[in-house]
């Protein structure tokens, strides 16, 4: 669309209340149909799935973005408050939702910039502290723009691990893995050879679903389920989530779950999906009465070697933020997850702006007064 450039942008009248999100599907529907590759967290289906689990009906808040006269988006925010302070934020809900990007039709992608999308959210009122969308930068990396002249902006960055996926899973294992690592997972694969037997078990669609239960069993059966951090252990709203997740998923031919078996009794699962060139590892588990042999990194490496071989579409495989103590140990590339807090120049947003420096520089200086001096000594 060659006059997009010049076209006014400009934000409509919200949809307040999720009732209401039946208004917009139509348009929201052809918006997504408009390009050729998007992500299924971009589709109407996915955010509606999203704002039942999480969001109060009275918290919606869906803003229509025109381009003249022509609708080209929707951003997708809730409302809550904090106190005095009244928060927008993008649908982010920790492990939950990580998955980035903004619905854009097609031919109009030059013209929301980053700096556009500030200056649209700055005309929206009523708001004093909103938390950004996110992206990958295996996606695209952020541009390093300043915040507008009506905004303030917070900009963070935290390592994310993916593993670009070669041609082999020989190359990988040999040019990617230290020695340490490739030493450790020869012997637990010595170590889980002296069963009587054991197999690994790929499955999708439906098969993959009625699977489901079992791997909530294998992840509640450690230390996330005393921990209280299994996806069993956390509250309904969570728990629907994913239930509405993996259905979503399997619908569109994209879930998949895999187990490791021993003697026929799964020892340990993972949760994965495709979207686009990117598989997402999104949750793990293991039974630790046989954490000898490692099962779940067993069954990470035969992941990997499984995507190279039958899924070619599939350039990367993304383990999301939070190492954990391992994920750092498979990846062979410098990714990152970056996410902005922006400030309205209110009184409220101001004084969030500014307390937010005064908590990072005591943290820095915390951090500085602990660290060890060259001789090893504090």
């Amino acid at each position: 669309m060659t006059d997009s450039d010049h076209m006014a942008l400009r934000i409509g009248k919200p949809i307040l209340h999720r009732d209401q999100l039946s208004t917009i599907e139509e348009q929201w529907q052809a918006i997504y149909r408009s390009r050729s590759r998007h992500s299924l967290f971009l589709s109407f289906e996915f955010i509606s799935i999203w704002y039942r689990c999480f969001v109060m009906p009275e918290q919606v808040r869906v803003y229509p973005v025109y381009a003249d006269q022509t609708l080209i988006s929707f951003f997708p925010l809730f409302y809550s408050r904090k106190g005095l302070l009244r928060l927008l934020s993008w649908p982010i809900y920790a492990d939950e939702c990580m998955n980035a990007g903004i619905l854009i039709a097609d031919g109009y992608e030059s013209l929301l910039s980053s700096s556009a999308i500030e200056t649209l959210i700055a005309s929206i009122k009523g708001w004093d502290i909103l938390h950004g969308q996110g992206e990958y930068s295996f996606h695209s990396e952020a541009s390093e723009e300043k915040g507008g002249a009506r905004l303030y902006r917070r900009r963070k960055r935290e390592p994310t691990y993916t593993i670009r996926l070669a041609r082999s899973f020989d190359d990988y294992f040999n040019l990617d893995l230290s020695s340490k690592v490739r030493h450790n997972i020869r012997w637990w694969r010595k170590k889980l050879s002296q069963f009587s037997s054991h197999a690994y078990g790929h499955y999708t669609g439906k098969a993959a679903v009625a699977l489901w239960p079992q791997f909530l069993a294998i992840e509640d059966s450690g230390w996330k389920g005393l921990e209280k951090s299994s996806i069993k252990k956390r509250a309904a709203n969570i728990q629907r989530y994913y239930e509405e997740l993996i259905q979503f998923l399997s619908e569109r031919g994209v879930l998949h779950l895999y187990f490791l078996e021993i003697d026929g009794k799964p020892v340990a699962g993972g949760f994965g999906y495709i979207d686009g060139e990117v598989f997402h590892y999104g949750k793990i588990g293991y039974v630790e009465e046989q954490s000898s042999f490692s099962p779940s990194n067993l069954l990470l490496m035969h992941i990997i070697e499984d995507l190279i071989q039958h899924s070619p579409e599939v350039r990367r495989m993304h383990l999301f933020p939070h190492d954990y103590g391992y994920k750092h140990r498979y990846v062979n590339e410098q990714s990152y997850y970056i996410s902005n807090t922006l400030y309205r120049r209110s009184l409220g947003g101001r004084l969030a702006y500014y307390v937010s420096i005064l908590k990072e520089r005591r943290q820095s200086r915390l951090s500085a007064s602990v660290r060890p001096e060259p001789n090893g000594r504090n």
